[in-house]
């Protein structure tokens, strides 16, 4: 795992490619959620800038709104300081453009907001 957040709800981001003609990188992202009596599992693989990305960790050290969209807006994490919170997002259309959705939006502690700026803040990049 590149990227790994566990609570409250499971976020793990790999990067599986680097493309250096428009800077950008292609990620494995999956999300799960469990709660009572309930499961939801997503896995898809987008394209997020590179300077998108770079921004939304900038945003999330500066402990400021920030979000993370991919190039053709099939996915979607916000972090929001403060109403601590965190949603996502993650979509895909088929070929008779019907669409499939999961969403959702959790509360988040001091604590697991310091974890997930860490995470994604100790990440090495290489670009």
């Amino acid at each position: 795992m590149d990227i790994e957040i566990d609570r409250p709800i499971r976020i793990s981001l790999d990067i599986l490619e680097l493309d250096e003609h428009v800077p950008s990188i292609k990620v494995s992202v999956k999300v799960k959620v469990f709660k009572f009596n309930y499961c939801l599992s997503t896995s898809t693989d987008v394209w997020f800038e590179c300077c998108v990305f770079d921004k939304f960790v900038s945003s999330l050290k500066r402990k400021e709104n920030s979000i993370l969209v991919d190039v053709e807006m099939n996915f979607r994490l916000e972090v929001d300081f403060s109403g601590k919170s965190i949603s996502w997002m993650a979509s895909r259309k088929d070929l008779n453009e019907r669409i499939t959705l999961a969403e959702g939006s959790e509360s988040i502690t001091d604590d697991e907001l310091s974890f997930f700026v860490e995470s994604f803040g100790d990440y090495p990049k290489w670009w």
